[in-house]
């Protein structure tokens, strides 16, 4: 398995190693660095406990687990990360543990089940839900579409920004589907939200979710300043309390990747 660490360094848990993707430096890691650097790569922002790290790297494995091993383990992954460009990756959290850094990406090198079949094909309805292509556009204009749905931090923090500042003071549009209130952080036209509203539906069926008037959606796609065609679509599924505060969030993160074939 492989994660893109803001899409500068490579971290394959296969063979654990961290591979810089503009030198091809190569940084072999050992077998607890490699796990320690696995748990972070997953935890999607969450903050992973000493005891919680402790019983995952070594005592699942049947190896003694001591304070002194995770910081001696702990730093080793902060030299290395450090010599790669990322200093800052794992911030501690006094008397917690430990977290990623919220603002750096971490993305899983992974196409999920139910996009699998999309992304090889031509007429991909998900993948071009904006796009104003014509359905067979892909294919005439020579292009190749590879996609993946991922669950990601990188929207954590608009997510915490619009929960602390407030609804009423972001520019921002909120629908309704049923009971499910659907906030889109840019204003688009009603032809665009009809189609955006299709694609969140297929992606909480995909996910099993289900959104009730218990819940709120944020959603947002970012086309890249230097490509065009790329794209960037960022989702958060939320849930309220009974205040009617957010009690949590669950994100997800799609990047579109619009490549020219050779020839």
């Amino acid at each position: 398995m492989k994660y893109f660490i803001e899409n500068q360094v490579v971290f394959n848990t296969d063979d654990g190693t961290l591979t810089d993707t503009s030198t091809q430096e190569i940084i072999s890691l050992p077998v607890p660095a490699v796990r320690l650097l696995e748990e972070f790569s997953r935890s999607d922002g969450r903050n992973l406990t000493r005891e919680y790290l402790l019983e995952k790297v070594w005592e699942e494995h049947g190896l003694q687990a001591t304070d002194g091993n995770l910081r001696q383990y702990i730093s080793i992954l902060r030299r290395h990360l450090s010599a790669l460009g990322f200093p800052e990756l794992i911030v501690t959290l006094p008397r917690v543990g430990f977290k990623v850094h919220p603002g750096i990406a971490i993305t899983l090198d992974a196409v999920l089940p139910e996009l699998q079949a999309q992304s090889n094909s031509t007429d991909d309805k998900t993948a071009s839900f904006v796009e104003s292509t014509p359905k067979n556009g892909l294919a005439t204009t020579g292009l190749k579409t590879v996609s993946y749905f991922l669950s990601a931090g990188v929207i954590f923090t608009l997510l915490l920004w619009y929960v602390v500042v407030g609804r009423e003071q972001i520019d921002n549009s909120v629908i309704t589907s049923g009971d499910c209130e659907i906030i889109l952080v840019k204003n688009v036209s009603q032809e665009v939200e009809k189609k955006i509203i299709n694609h969140i539906h297929r992606i909480l069926s995909n996910n099993k979710l289900v959104c009730t008037k218990d819940n709120f959606i944020v959603f947002d796609q970012q086309r890249s300043v230097s490509s065009g065609n790329n794209s960037r679509t960022m989702l958060s599924f939320c849930t309220k309390g009974e205040d009617g505060n957010t009690t949590s969030c669950e994100n997800f993160y799609r990047y579109q990747i619009m490549e020219h074939k050779n020839g």
